[in-house]
């Protein structure tokens, strides 16, 4: 196990106490100077001088919802120097858009091994900043002629975000995101949002076999 003398104050968030009670276990191994925060009511106290001195968020949700993506873009408005890490699904599940508007310095999947995410951690420590991202694959390609832009929409709209909600998170309008779900709709063969999101299910599971 990988040891080091930084003192950091460590705060875990997140629904799953089994897994940020492992992640405490392995974060007391490998920064014993250091003091690690079970955050159990998802609400993040911090000092005014935190910026002054090694504070990390972490923020465990296997899987990621449009609240955990709000709860985190806010706190990265609130706490710009904070160093921010996220424990979450696969890189490859997620759009694009979602990495740039959390703005993490870590970004690890729930799927490797624990200590590559220790390995982050101290990695974005020790350069302050660097935002390291592991298994930061680009999204899956789906079996259609889907642009870019109309998979990142698609993949927002599996996280039952609104088409409002898609625009802010996107920075469009909310008619161009229509002319996208509009789009998308007619490539996939299906008339709903549901069929759109029943579609891109059966697209993902296709690809994994194959």
């Amino acid at each position: 196990m990988i040891k080091v003398d930084n003192k950091v104050n460590f705060h875990v968030l997140g629904g799953n106490e089994m897994l940020k009670s492992f992640l405490k276990e392995k974060l007391h191994s490998s920064f014993p100077r250091s003091q690690i925060n079970l955050i159990e009511d998802q609400i993040l106290r911090l000092p005014f001088n935190c910026g002054e001195k090694n504070h990390c968020v972490i923020c465990v949700y296997p899987k990621m919802s449009r609240d955990n993506i709000t709860y985190i873009v806010s706190l990265r408005r609130k706490y710009p120097e904070l160093m921010l890490v996220c424990l979450t699904e696969p890189a490859h599940t997620l759009p694009k858009v979602i990495f740039d508007k959390i703005d993490a310095d870590v970004m690890y999947s729930v799927d490797e091994n624990i200590t590559g995410l220790i390995r982050s951690i101290i990695s974005s420590l020790s350069s302050n900043k660097s935002h390291v991202s592991i298994n930061n694959k680009s999204n899956v390609p789906l079996n259609t002629p889907l642009t870019q832009k109309e998979n990142e929409v698609l993949s927002l709209l599996g996280m039952g975000m609104s088409n409002k909600e898609i625009a802010n998170m996107t920075e469009k309008a909310s008619s161009t995101v229509k002319v996208q779900l509009r789009a998308i709709y007619k490539k996939l063969g299906v008339n709903s949002r549901s069929g759109a999101i029943l579609c891109k299910e059966a697209l993902h599971k296709s690809a994994e076999i194959t």
